[in-house]
């Protein structure tokens, strides 16, 4: 099968959005085992300090999910009539407001029945979850060419980012 071709601006904040949650899913699962762990332990034991990296993930995360929320009701709009799409970019929102609403002390001192601890556990396994949906789809849809299509480097003239001001501009020229 061919390999379809992904406007640029979609495989940019796509990758970003990907990178940022596999920091924050991958912190959270060893800040997880290391301070929580009912539901499983890590094999080994973390002794750094990983909060930061894991606040930073998703402070970094929040405007570019903003961003796909955006890119998905606009020039995307099309692609959440595959449920696999709309799931993910819910699921994602989830962890993000809630982690706006906890403390790490509540972690720190084993204070685990904050109903935001919980909101934010459920967050992080619906993104995994989510995740394997939302890959699965798109190789059932288009095989390993699809999947591959979004790690594309090529950019197809008239799709650079000097040009993405006129997408967003022509989308909603044609949307009034």
């Amino acid at each position: 099968m061919k390999q379809p071709y992904q406007p640029s601006l979609l495989r940019l904040i796509h990758a970003a959005t990907a990178g940022a949650v596999g920091v924050g899913w991958l912190t959270g699962l060893v800040i997880y085992s290391n301070y929580d762990g009912r539901l499983f332990h890590l094999p080994w034991a973390y002794g750094g300090n990983l909060w930061e990296l894991h606040e930073y993930a998703g402070n970094l995360l929040l405007p570019i999910a903003i961003l796909l929320a955006l890119y998905a009701v606009t020039l995307g709009n099309w692609r959440l009539h595959k449920p696999s799409n709309t799931v993910m970019l819910l699921a994602l929102a989830l962890p993000l407001l809630s982690g706006q609403g906890m403390h790490k002390k509540w972690m720190i001192e084993g204070q685990f029945d904050h109903l935001m601890y919980k909101i934010h556990l459920l967050g992080w396994m619906l993104i995994a979850a989510g995740l394997i949906w939302h890959v699965a789809s798109a190789l059932q849809r288009g095989g390993v060419a699809l999947v591959a299509s979004m790690a594309d480097l090529q950019v197809k003239e008239h799709d650079n980012p000097t040009d993405w001001p006129n997408q967003i501009f022509n989308w909603f020229g044609h949307h009034r």
